[in-house]
């Protein structure tokens, strides 16, 4: 078993703790100042709790253990391996509007086979923070590649953008699917359809 510990860059307390005062410098400026509603007293501690829930991530260790298969001497492999239906949620980088849907995951392990639990792990920990769903969906499938060295992978992401359904042209409905191949999922044609056949979003 090989373990390989995360841990995402944090902010301090101080400054989080300024941030707030911004805010609520902000919603003052704009005519919704904390002292205008009871309902608004607490916004700014409330809405940075928000941010700092979104943005930020416990360390984590990526647990990876070998997989029997690929011993010398041993036949056949485990085929494709696919985990569907990972809840996430960000924020689009250009308007800070939520973002939120399904990740699903599939690959072909080679020498090196990960706890299911650390794939959704990797998908959260990779929506967190300001950012567009095609650089998430791209950063999932090179950190997996990067620590399991598979023969394939393949990651899509399906998701409301609440900037685009809830404001602007408010396209209720509207979902983003996004998709990012890697290895010989995307070197063979066949291999790449039938992963998409197992993960689609329609069963």
């Amino acid at each position: 078993m090989k373990q390989i510990q995360i841990s995402p860059p944090r902010a301090s307390k101080e400054a989080w703790d300024a941030a707030e005062v911004l805010f609520t410098e902000l919603l003052e400026t704009i005519g919704y100042g904390p002292d205008t509603s009871q309902h608004l007293e607490e916004t700014p501690r409330r809405y940075m709790g928000m941010l700092h829930e979104l943005f930020s991530d416990e360390p984590w260790t990526f647990t990876t253990f070998n997989n029997p298969q690929a011993e010398p001497g041993q036949e056949g492999d485990c085929g494709i391996v696919v985990i569907r239906d990972i809840s996430f949620t960000s924020l689009c980088a250009h308007h800070f509007a939520p973002f939120f849907g399904k990740a699903h995951v599939a690959y072909v392990p080679d020498r090196l086979l990960p706890g299911l639990s650390k794939i959704a792990r990797t998908v959260h920990s990779f929506s967190r923070g300001p950012q567009v769903q095609e650089d998430i969906t791209r950063n999932i499938a090179d950190f997996l590649v990067e620590k399991l060295h598979p023969i394939g992978v393949l990651v899509v992401l399906d998701a409301e953008h609440t900037c685009m359904t809830h404001r602007g042209v408010k396209a209720h409905g509207t979902s983003t699917v996004t998709s990012a191949v890697r290895g010989a999922l995307f070197e063979d044609p066949r291999a790449r359809i039938e992963a998409f056949d197992l993960l689609r979003l329609d069963r």
